[in-house]
């Protein structure tokens, strides 16, 4: 469900007014008021109630639990979902062992569907950004987020900014780039407890704890906006 209503037109009017009416739709997700619970559930069997409970395991910063109960659920035919976001609470762990493995259970599966080789590149991203290679991890984040854009799935933009602001220093222009594109994304869809996940992972690396902002140039030069 979440894939679908995010699989918008890069064009900003139209990806503006239906983000706008997906507001109403995920404001119940990421409830504000102190918890974290999920209050409904979706048809889309990939992201019911169970699978968005995991997302907010994540984003409770309970990487290792949130990791085990992605790889417990079925991929289905969106391949490569479960691993990738395995591998997503493994890196935001630090655990490069974990991360690899997860990236070779997603390596392992065929055919591999053009979005999932994207997959398989975001982890390889995140492997270089844990190994230390700054340039390496940018370099194929920005292919990522070409691949995605072109896809026309702005979950998976959102999703990979996120991933730039925990694994790099956000005081990078392409990170803080990235990461205020997520943060746009999810504050549309009132995901408040998204919101504040990325306000934290960008206010860690800022002086003083200060979260800034990236011009709107960065932004959509990043994701090829016209």
């Amino acid at each position: 469900m979440c894939g679908a209503v995010f699989a918008l037109s890069r064009r900003h009017g139209q990806a503006s007014a239906l983000l706008d009416s997906a507001a109403v739709e995920f404001a119940d997700l990421f409830p504000d008021p102190g918890t974290l619970a999920i209050q409904s559930q979706r048809s889309d069997p990939r992201f019911d109630g169970g699978k968005l409970g995991t997302i907010a395991i994540l984003l409770d910063h309970r990487y290792a639990e949130a990791a085990a109960m992605y790889r417990a659920t079925p991929s289905g035919d969106d391949v490569g979902t479960m691993e990738l976001f395995a591998a997503r609470s493994s890196a935001y762990a630090g655990d490069v062992a974990s991360v690899e493995a997860d990236l070779a259970a997603i390596e392992a599966t065929t055919p591999l569907p053009p979005v999932t080789a994207v997959r398989i590149l975001t982890i390889r991203a995140a492997l270089a950004a844990l190994a230390g290679d700054t340039d390496g991890a940018l370099a194929m984040y920005a292919e990522v987020l070409r691949r995605w854009s072109d896809f026309q799935l702005l979950w998976e933009v959102a999703w990979t900014g996120i991933d730039m602001a925990m694994l790099l220093d956000s005081r990078l222009p392409p990170v803080r780039a990235a990461a205020e594109r997520a943060r746009e994304l999810f504050a549309r869809t009132h995901a408040d407890a998204v919101v504040r996940f990325i306000d934290d992972a960008v206010g860690r690396a800022q002086p003083g704890g200060a979260a800034g902002h990236a011009r709107r140039a960065d932004i959509d030069d990043l994701v090829g906006a016209p």
